[in-house]
């Protein structure tokens, strides 16, 4: 799914630094294919019958390497509990890509 990552999705600030200009995800949008930050598949989602998405990013060296979404066909609000599990399933994900990195990294040298 072709979205900006640069603007869609930041990293988390830790303890005590600003947060990022948009939160740390996962972006939740109710209205898909209307809405503008997801202007890039609006057709793409008609044509599926997508009305809503949870996107969680999955983080490899700082960077978004991906996404995990959750696709409702239905308009809803995703709930505090739903974007939760989203990011813990997401930060597990991203973690196994980062050491999954690291083994690369250190089979190369």
């Amino acid at each position: 799914m072709p979205l900006n990552r640069a603007s869609t999705f930041a990293p988390a600030a830790a303890a005590g630094e600003p947060a990022p200009p948009l939160a740390a995800v996962p972006l939740a949008v109710k209205e898909v294919q209307t809405d503008p930050r997801m202007e890039a598949v609006h057709e793409l989602m008609r044509q599926r019958g997508v009305a809503s998405i949870l996107l969680a990013p999955l983080w490899k060296r700082g960077e978004v390497a991906g996404t995990i979404g959750l696709d409702s066909f239905e308009p809803r609000e995703f709930t505090a509990d739903e974007i939760t599990l989203a990011r813990s399933v997401a930060n597990a994900v991203s973690q196994v890509l980062e050491r999954a990195a690291l083994v690369q990294e250190a089979q190369l040298r």
